[in-house]
């Protein structure tokens, strides 16, 4: 155990709400009251998540209510929990610290590094959460999070989920676990010479429209010879595009050869023109442009969160910047 706010014990309704290490890795959550535990979780069952938890830390955060911070070992990640009523809330604002890796076949991984310690504590409204890896040259790395608020839409209040509450009794939130497919992974990487031969990225935009699936994603291209690398492109994300695919089922994908963007002395390729890496795309009839339903909005190169573009499209494919 250790002291209130500081580590994994603190006062709650009349007794203490304590974190336990178990056995195996896991983090066991207790509700005690006059020196009996009226309440106990799991926090691998809780979470669904398997892995090693460690480094607990309970604080009393913005919203008046107790908060647990602990990281995922084999996850490389930290969970922020909230205690609200009577329950552990399911965890959110996850964090980790990025690193990037080339290799001597030219490829390069994004991973996330293994954490050597965290630390939480209170930070006005919010709660600071520090994060330092296992990996030389990297300083701690350092969020803020806050407190959920309600959010008043027009016709009432609109609850996500139950950390926007103040109480929850009789109720629960029941979320359905995905199954991956047993083909994983469904889309690899293109043959030699493609716009996406050395890397596909897990982020983009995929929408189904007239029963076809529609795929936009982040795709890189080769980085040239390594010794030279970090001199040619400090950033490594200049590496990346846009590209696009099709499937009839969500399983089988296809790349058309769109014809909008020369690549390797040649049109036939589904690169997309001007998104450069993270395509979230949204189709509204709100667009700014008419006859452009297709919207999609990223930081400009190099990535800066103050700067950012505008790109809308008639179908999804032939895309246009516009001023943000």
């Amino acid at each position: 155990m250790f002291a209130n706010d500081a580590g994994a014990r603190m006062p709650l309704d009349g007794g203490w709400l304590c974190v336990e290490e178990v056995a195996g890795g896991d983090l066991s959550v207790i509700h005690e009251v006059e020196g009996r535990a009226v309440g106990r979780r799991s926090l691998r069952e809780h979470t669904g998540l398997d892995g090693r938890w460690a480094w607990p830390r309970l604080l009393h955060g913005p919203d008046g209510v107790p908060w647990l911070l602990a990281v995922n070992l084999d996850r490389r990640m930290a969970f922020a929990f909230r205690f609200v009523g009577e329950e552990l809330q399911q965890g959110h604002e996850a964090r980790s610290v990025f690193h990037v890796e080339p290799a001597e076949d030219g490829t390069f991984e994004e991973n996330l590094a293994a954490l050597a310690d965290m630390a939480a504590s209170r930070d006005g409204d919010g709660v600071e959460l520090a994060l330092t890896a296992d990996l030389a040259g990297h300083a701690t790395r350092r969020w803020r999070l806050g407190a959920p608020a309600p959010e008043q839409l027009p016709g009432g209040l609109m609850m996500i989920d139950g950390s926007r509450l103040a109480d929850r009794r009789n109720a629960r939130l029941v979320l359905n676990r995905p199954r991956k497919h047993p083909d994983n992974p469904l889309f690899t990487p293109g043959p030699p010479g493609a716009p996406d031969e050395v890397r596909v990225f897990n982020r983009g935009t995929v929408m189904i429209e007239g029963g076809t699936f529609r795929m936009w994603y982040a795709a890189s291209q080769h980085p040239g010879p390594l010794d030279t690398l970090w001199q040619r492109i400090p950033n490594w994300q200049q590496l990346m595009h846009v590209c696009y695919a099709e499937s009839d089922d969500g399983i089988e994908w296809r790349r058309p050869g769109l014809g909008l963007v020369e690549w390797d002395g040649g049109t036939d390729n589904n690169l997309l023109p001007n998104l450069w890496r993270m395509p979230i795309i949204v189709k509204t009839d709100r667009s700014p442009v008419a006859g452009e339903p297709y919207v999609c909005t990223e930081q400009l190169f190099p990535a800066t969160p103050e700067e950012a573009v505008l790109h809308t499209s008639a179908d999804g494919i032939d895309w246009h910047r516009r001023p943000a």
